[in-house]
């Protein structure tokens, strides 16, 4: 009974759809509670599923919510097209404090005055999220920059197949650490050079991304859902065009080719994340709201 406000994370897919759903049918119809739904994924292809087949269970649920957040604006567009009149707020993700405890401009710049450069890629390992494509292009870019080498850390449906890309090809230095957390997900990151996600799959805003960018690296990614209203091409690293290996590569060659660059945009890249993105952060603007939606008169 002490509780005011419950809060829902669900995604627009399928098997999130219908389970969070109860969650909130529970709350708000049965227990009269207000509930926050936050939109934490968003598939492109489910969307059109719930126009096509379920409409009447979206207006019959998550557009009775008090209240909803989401991660692109072209999430809350969708709402409001669909009738939802409540009120919604655009969020972020975080980036956990724990990654970026210590580290200063002077560590990031003494990084990229060292040789060697890192590629990173950590997120789950999927076709979607571009992992062959980088493949692809490190292979490529090896034989011009001897001194490279690539970490990916994720695990997913295609590991497998990834590990058979890497030894069937002998593609040299490359480093399959699997699921990180923690200190070995901080080291992955406080190590590498430049973060690479060229995704096309259905993305919220992924906290890899903004982690790269917390520990000091520029970014080549695509303009996919909530990365598009905050990311700076050219002062947080590079939008690539398409998902393509010729796009990666030739993006990702520019880059390498000048070291001052990257420099500059890892220390941009790491300050605009800390103040925006940092958990601290988004905490107290998740507070503010909470006393929002508290002071919401309901029907």
């Amino acid at each position: 009974d002490n509780i005011g406000i419950v809060h829902i994370n669900p995604s627009l897919e399928f098997n999130g759809f219908f389970r969070d759903a109860l969650f909130l049918f529970i709350a708000k119809a049965i227990l009269g509670k207000k509930v926050v739904v936050f939109w934490r994924g968003w598939s492109k292809e489910f969307e059109l599923q719930v126009e096509e087949k379920y409409m009447w269970f979206m207006r019959k649920t998550y557009l009775k919510a008090s209240s909803s957040i989401v991660l692109a604006k072209e999430f809350e567009q969708k709402l409001r097209q669909w009738g939802y009149a409540k009120p919604i707020y655009q969020e972020t993700t975080v980036l956990d404090e724990f990654l970026i405890d210590g580290l200063t401009n002077e560590k990031i710049t003494e990084k990229y005055a060292a040789t060697g450069t890192q590629l990173l890629f950590l997120a789950r390992l999927e076709r979607n999220k571009g992992i062959f494509e980088i493949l692809e292009v490190y292979q490529k870019l090896k034989t011009e920059y001897p001194e490279l080498s690539l970490m990916v850390a994720g695990d997913g449906g295609a590991m497998a197949e990834t590990k058979s890309v890497v030894a069937e090809n002998k593609i040299a230095d490359v480093t399959l650490l699997g699921f990180v957390r923690s200190k070995q997900k901080r080291q992955a990151l406080l190590s590498s050079h430049v973060y690479l996600f060229p995704s096309w799959h259905g993305e919220g805003l992924p906290n890899s991304l903004l982690e790269a960018m917390g520990c000091g690296m520029p970014v080549l990614t695509t303009a996919n859902a909530g990365i598009k209203d905050f990311f700076e091409h050219e002062k947080m690293g590079l939008i690539l065009d398409d998902c393509s290996s010729e796009e990666l590569l030739s993006k990702l060659q520019s880059l390498l080719a000048d070291r001052n660059r990257q420099l500059k945009m890892a220390l941009y890249g790491h300050e605009y994340a800390k103040e925006l993105f940092a958990a601290s952060k988004v905490v107290k603007r998740l507070e503010a709201i909470y006393c929002d939606v508290s002071k919401l008169q309901e029907s």
